[in-house]
């Protein structure tokens, strides 16, 4: 499966360890995202669906999978 820019995902796993530059606390399962960059290394960076700025997190190729 393939992900672009613009699609939106829910995460399904809680990781409190995984943090946005804001200081949100981690993803819980059922959170919206929209991704805004994917990288080649299975990388995606994200940020909570409904908001233009801020709340950007960086979800691993790990955690993706």
């Amino acid at each position: 499966m393939s992900a672009s820019r613009g699609d939106r995902v829910n995460t399904r796993e809680n990781d409190q360890r995984l943090r946005s530059k804001s200081g949100r606390a981690g993803v819980r399962n059922g959170d919206r995202w929209t991704i805004t960059a994917v990288a080649g290394a299975g990388w995606i960076t994200v940020r909570p669906d409904g908001r233009r700025f801020g709340g950007s997190l960086v979800l691993s190729s790990d955690y993706v999978a």
